[in-house]
């Protein structure tokens, strides 16, 4: 054998099909061989046909793959609909269900199925269906595999997730949106939540936050949630503690404040703060909405400031 080629195949790979293979390169082909090869192809459980033929000693396999779902039982769903179809316009065959999702969903699921009949794992996935209307749903299955009487059977439940998948894009969308708008301020945005137990932590930091400490804005997260204010300057720590009581104390009040952060050049940088406490939730927690902006060279420049008027009063008097 010079070759090994393989025709026929559309969900399985061509390694799957060499791994089985009790024959390769350089091996001589015989009856034999051939037999144990079309065994062990078919033991599979992949293919419904297998051929061989040589050509140019070039071994040719030719498969007919199976249906990845051979049969679907829909029980008890005639008055549920899923991506806005009746459950039973799908009907019995994986290829009446495969015609209403998109291509590449289709390839993923037949694939999936494949993969998990080999470990009889739980399969779990979201795919795409094309509505009536033509719009594109989504739903999630969640199927077990059982042999019954030797035949693989999968049991499972599927559930329309159409609306949650446009709540997640519009959430999304508003992501991004609100991330383009963060990106034009000379400054951090930063939503920080402090709940009814005392856990504090930051929702939302914006890009913005690298300019000033070079940290990203999940590590600045990490760093809250690791331990309160670490990034605060110890002996500024009671100036950024007054903010939050104050805050805390006045609800939907501005309050501000300067205080310095370290950076991850072992540093420290002036920031000045303002921020806004809003109403507190029915379980107690807190949200403070704000704004981070380096101060660290209007800080110096007020330093120098107040140096030279103090060599000002110094010279008349």
């Amino acid at each position: 054998i010079k070759d090994i080629r393989v025709e026929g195949i559309q969900r399985t790979e061509a390694g799957t099909v060499f791994s089985y293979l009790p024959v390769k390169v350089g091996d001589i082909m015989n009856d034999e061989k051939a037999a144990a090869a079309i065994k062990s192809l078919f033991a599979t459980g992949f293919f419904k046909d297998v051929r061989l033929e040589v050509e140019n000693d070039v071994l040719i396999v030719m498969v007919e793959e199976r249906p990845a779902i051979a049969r679907i039982d829909i029980i008890g769903a005639k008055d549920i609909s899923i991506a806005g179809m009746p459950a039973q316009t799908f009907g019995q065959h994986f290829e009446h269900l495969g015609k209403y999702m998109l291509k590449e969903d289709r390839q993923r699921f037949a694939m999936m199925v494949q993969r998990h009949s080999k470990t009889m794992a739980p399969l779990q996935i979201e795919y795409r269906l094309f509505g009536p209307d033509g719009q594109v749903g989504w739903a999630y299955v969640h199927m077990l595999p059982k042999i019954e009487k030797g035949s693989l059977l999968w049991y499972g439940c599927t559930f329309d997730i159409t609306a949650r998948k446009q709540l997640e894009q519009a959430l999304e969308q508003s992501r991004m949106q609100l991330e383009e708008m963060a990106s034009s301020v000379p400054g951090a945005l930063w939503q920080f939540r402090r709940e009814a137990d005392g856990r504090q932590y930051y929702t939302y930091v914006s890009e913005g936050i690298i300019n000033i400490t070079g940290r990203t804005p999940a590590e600045s997260r990490q760093l809250m949630a690791e331990k309160s204010f670490a990034a605060v300057h110890p002996d500024d720590l009671p100036i950024v503690l007054s903010l939050m009581q104050g805050l805390t104390n006045a609800p939907g009040t501005t309050e501000q404040a300067r205080y310095r952060l370290s950076t991850t050049e072992g540093g420290w940088k002036w920031v000045q703060v303002s921020a806004r406490a809003m109403l507190p939730e029915p379980d107690g927690a807190l949200v403070f909405n704000g704004i981070t902006l380096d101060a660290t060279h209007l800080h110096e420049a007020e330093q120098s400031l107040q140096r030279m008027q103090l060599r000002i009063e110094e010279i008349v008097n």
